[in-house]
Order: structure tokens, then sequence, then C-alpha cells
């Protein structure tokens, strides 16, 4: 069976403290037989140091993807905020939205691809806030605090994919609706595939075809 880089992560943030903590212990007990509680205190003390720089480490690289870099203007999207691999914008999707936060990755200036995703998106809007609805149904069966259709759709933002054609994440609220949070479809080579609850996690997966 096939183990992906999403059950590695997990069991590595598990496996390398504890691995670090023994191998510290043992060094100082059995290696260089120091006293009690001497290889305990160098064991507590390297791991919460190893801890301190891992957090120190995120917490820079956080930084860095956060820093402006640049802005330009693009024909299509308007006003881009550039960061080191990211880039931001402030635009509308027809059909959709106005003034939707919109992010592309991998790379500081929007792709063809992204270009022509938001087109498609703006040509078959009526269609994807169709199967939004659809997977509402589906989702509103369990929970009940759904209004009916035709519910009104607050599309907030929209992460682009910069190179596999109609794939996109858009989070979005319900008017109206008593849940104090919203929604995240994600669609891949324009087929919805999931709907993820952003409160409690919960998910909705779709085995559907492409949309043309």
């Amino acid at each position: 069976m096939k183990t992906d880089s999403t059950t590695l992560a997990p069991i590595g943030i598990l496996v390398v403290p504890a691995l670090l903590f023994g191998g510290v212990y043992v060094l100082c007990d059995s290696i260089l037989g120091l006293n009690y509680p001497i290889p305990l205190i160098a064991a507590v003390g390297t791991l919460f140091a190893f801890l301190g720089a891992g957090v120190w480490w995120l917490s820079r690289q956080q930084r860095l993807e956060d820093l402006i870099v640049g802005s330009i203007e693009h024909p299509y999207f308007g006003a881009i905020i550039q960061k080191r691999d990211s880039w931001e914008a402030e635009s509308s999707v027809p059909g959709l939205g106005v003034d939707l936060h919109i992010v592309g990755d991998m790379g500081n200036e929007p792709t063809a691809n992204q270009q022509e995703t938001v087109e498609w998106m703006t040509a078959t809007a009526p269609q994807i806030i169709g199967e939004l609805e659809a997977a509402l149904d589906a989702f509103s069966r369990e929970s009940r605090k759904l209004p009916p259709r035709p519910r009104q759709f607050v599309v907030e933002s929209l992460r682009l994919e910069p190179i596999r054609p109609k794939t996109f994440f858009l989070d979005f609220d319900l008017k109206d609706a008593e849940l104090p949070w919203g929604f995240s479809a994600n669609y891949v080579d324009g087929a919805l595939k999931e709907l993820r609850d952003c409160h409690c996690a919960k998910i909705l997966t779709f085995q559907t075809g492409p949309t043309s």
C-alpha cells in the first residue's frame, strides 16, 4: 500500500523528537556515565531546544512567505501584490462574486492557466453554483442547519492552481445560514471533488467527471 506525505508527516513529528530525547539520554547515561538526573535534564533541555528551533524556523519561513517583494498591474487581474512565491489580487469573477481575494501559488505572477481558469469559471458560473447547491443539499440533510434553495452565496476567496487546468479552491459563506463559518470547495480538472465545512472539518467527496 502506498503511503503519502500526509501520512508520513505526523509520524515524523512524533518520531524525531522521541529519537532525539532517547539518543541524548542514552549518550549521557550509558556512554558518558553521567549520574541521574543529569541525563534526564540534558535530554529534556535538548528536546526543548530542538522544538524552539523548529518553531523559530517555521515562523521565519512564514514571514518570508508573507513578505511583499513588489507589485505589478496585470491586464486581466488588475493590481497584483507579489510575494516570494505567490501573488494576490482583489478581483471579480462575474456570476460568482466581486472583490474576491484571489491567490496564486508557485510564482509571483499569474500564469496563463490561472487566467484561463477564471475565464472558465465566469463562463460556467451558473453551473458551478448549481453543483455547489447540490453538494450543500447533501450536507444539509445531515446537519439540517442550512437555508433551502435558492441560497445566497457570498464567495470570499479563490486559490488558483498554476499549471493544472480548471483546478482551484473556492471559499464561500451562505447568507442567513445558522452556521457561523463557511465552506471550501475543491475543483480538480473542472469537477467538484470535495466540499469541506471549515469549522468542523466535515468533508463530502464527489466522484464526478470534468465539466466541459
